[in-house]
Formats: C-alpha cells, structure tokens, sequence
C-alpha cells in the first residue's frame, strides 16, 4: 500500500512540474491503435495493426496563450455568417501573441502481438512551428504607422520570434507485458530532417515623425538573424530556384540533416479502477549540417523621406 502511494505521489509531483503532451484524448484510448503516438507501453486489443497514407493516423494541433477560434471569428450582424475579427483580438491582447501549430502524418505503420510483446514499425512525417508576435508589432501592421498610436513615437517590435521544423521519422518499437499490472514500452526514431527555420535575433524600431520635406518621414533600426538549413528543392530565396521542382524523395534519404530520438512509457493497471501513464517522447535531436543558409541585417539603420517626382520621371 506504501508503494502505491508513493508512486502516486510522484507522479502528481512530475504532472505539477512538467509540461502535459497535447494528444490528451489519446493516451489511454487503448481501442485506438495511434495512443502508441503518445506512449510506447502499447496495450492494443489487435494482434495485427496496419497503417497507410490517407488513411493512418493524421493529427493537427493549435495552441495559444492570447485568443481561441471563438474570438477570431464572430457571428456577422448583416448576415448568417462568420467573420474575421482580427481588430478585436489585437485589441483584446495585454501581452504579445503566441501560438503553436503541430501536424504529425503516419506514413506507414505497422504492428504486432507476440506473447506477452508487441513490435511497431512505421514512418511519418511531423512539422511544428512556433510563433511569438510582438503586439505593437501586429497593431502597426493593422492600423499603419500613421494612426496616432505610433505617429511620432518610436515602436520597438523586438518580442517577435519564430521556429519551424520539418522531418521524417523511421521509428521501431517494443514494448513488454511484464505482469498483469505493468506494461513497459521504449520506441528508437531515425530522423531525417526536411527544414528548419529559427530566428536567433530579431530586433527592430520604427519612427514615424515630420520634417521639412514631407509629413511623413520614417527611421528605422533593425538588428536580424535568421538560421536556416532546408533542401535545396525547398530554398525559396535562393536565386536559382525553379518552381514547380520534382521532388525527389531518394534526395531526403541521401542529406545529412540527420538525428535520433527516443520514447520511453509505462502503464500501471494495479488499481481496481485506475489506469497510471506515463511517457516521454522525442527524446533527442536532429544535427542541421547541410544546406545552412543564414541571413541577418548588420544592425541597420535607415532613414526614409519621400522619393522625388523628378527622379520617378526620369526612370
């Protein structure tokens, strides 16, 4: 009875501590065969599982800390239909926005019982990008720099920051019924990496003043380091790229953004009338060594004034 209380104890200890997967529904939706997504400790009621595109498992998440779809979009007074309120949450906003978009697509999978184990293989693809704007960034995008908020006054917009990252998981997993109350599971990823964009500084003002040649007159100071690695077919800036690009799916195979990670679980089903899970996923990392691509500003500043009707004419 000790035992169980401690075990117990630790995990509401771990639960206060660490922060929750998002795939809440799954993780003990044993009848579904994709909870193995969140858990390794695969308990399924099918000797034989098999997945395919289109078909297995596709799953796509959105978090945020500053607004839900009920905000974003209402009910419009002259029709039966929805609008965007764009206005009303950057109104609505006491801090800068944030949000998180997560898609994970099963490629292939596939699984088996065996005694008291269960061997899963498969492939997927998953992309996740993370998205803090700065809120005086988002109200100079939507009122202008004109409007009163920002005329004559200087705005800093260095809160916004961004990551994506784009990869293909090969993974192949085990996971063992060691008595009737304690199932252990581990899970080993190949990762090859498809993109990846992060921002490591973004700094940056705007002053919207008068001077003597024009009502508005605009400064600017900008300080910007983008880090990116991605495959050749998917570089959009650089000069030579052809839209429309057959993509290759040998060429992800043979790029060296490669990495691994690892899943670990358990389930504890030694209470009449509860079920303890627990996990961790992903853990590792991908080494971004090819195709690294950087672009940053230099601390720039600049000054704009108006362009001259003579030099328009003659040009």
């Amino acid at each position: 009875m000790v035992r169980k209380k401690l075990i117990i104890f630790i995990l509401v200890l771990l639960g206060i501590s660490l922060n929750a997967q998002e795939n809440f529904i799954l993780h003990n939706f044993n009848v579904v065969p994709q909870n193995y997504m969140t858990n390794p400790a695969i308990k399924s009621p099918s000797r034989f599982v098999f997945g395919f595109p289109v078909l297995s498992s596709i799953h796509a998440g959105f978090n945020s800390n500053s607004f839900s779809f009920d905000d974003l979009l209402i009910e419009d007074p002259h029709s039966d239909s929805l609008r965007l309120d764009l206005e009303g949450v950057i109104g609505s906003l006491t801090n800068d926005l944030a949000f998180d978009l997560n898609v994970q697509e099963e490629l292939f999978f596939l699984g088996f019982k065996f005694q008291k184990g269960f061997i899963s293989l498969g492939v997927g693809h998953q992309t996740e990008a993370n998205f803090s704007l700065d809120k005086e960034f988002l109200e100079l995008l939507w009122y202008g720099n004109a409007d009163d908020r920002f005329f004559s006054r200087t705005v800093d917009f260095g809160g916004t920051d961004f990551s994506v990252i784009s990869y293909l998981q090969f993974h192949l997993g085990f996971s063992y019924e060691i008595d009737k109350d304690w199932i252990v599971g581990t899970r080993i990823k190949f990762l090859k990496g498809l993109a990846n964009v992060d921002v490591e500084k973004f700094e940056g003002t705007m002053l919207t003043r008068s001077d003597e040649n024009t009502v508005f007159a605009i400064e600017t100071t900008s300080n910007i380091l983008i880090n990116t690695s991605m495959m050749d077919d998917w570089r959009f800036f650089d000069d030579d790229f052809e839209d429309g690009e057959d993509f290759e799916f040998m060429d992800v195979l043979r790029q060296k953004n490669s990495g691994m990670a690892f899943d670990f679980g358990f389930r504890y089903t030694g209470f009449d009338k509860i079920e303890i899970a627990a996990s961790i996923i992903d853990f590792g990392k991908i080494n971004w060594k090819e195709n690294i691509v950087n672009y940053s500003t230099d601390e720039v500043e600049y000054s704009f004034t108006g362009i001259e009707y003579e030099d328009i004419n003659d040009d």
